[in-house]
């Protein structure tokens, strides 16, 4: 039986301050003020959730990835 895994999208939100992170399948919605601090969070509410919604069995193991990706414009000189 090959391992289910689950990942979570997490956004750096400007305006608010926080990064957040979702997942529809479990589903899974949350934020924190640090990208560690949610990956933590995720961890701890994540088994809950899905027993809650009955995505996973009693005593499996899931793999949950926590990813993000944060990038900006850049103004170029000239060389």
């Amino acid at each position: 039986m090959r391992k289910r895994v689950f990942v979570v999208q997490a956004e750096w939100d400007e305006v608010a301050g926080v990064w957040w992170g979702h997942n529809d399948d479990i589903p899974l919605a949350t934020e924190a003020k640090t990208f560690d601090a949610l990956v933590k969070r995720v961890m701890k509410i994540a088994p809950e959730i899905i027993a809650l919604n009955r995505v996973g069995k009693p005593g499996e193991t899931i793999t949950i990835r926590v990813t993000a990706e944060r990038g900006g414009d850049v103004c170029l000189s000239a060389a």
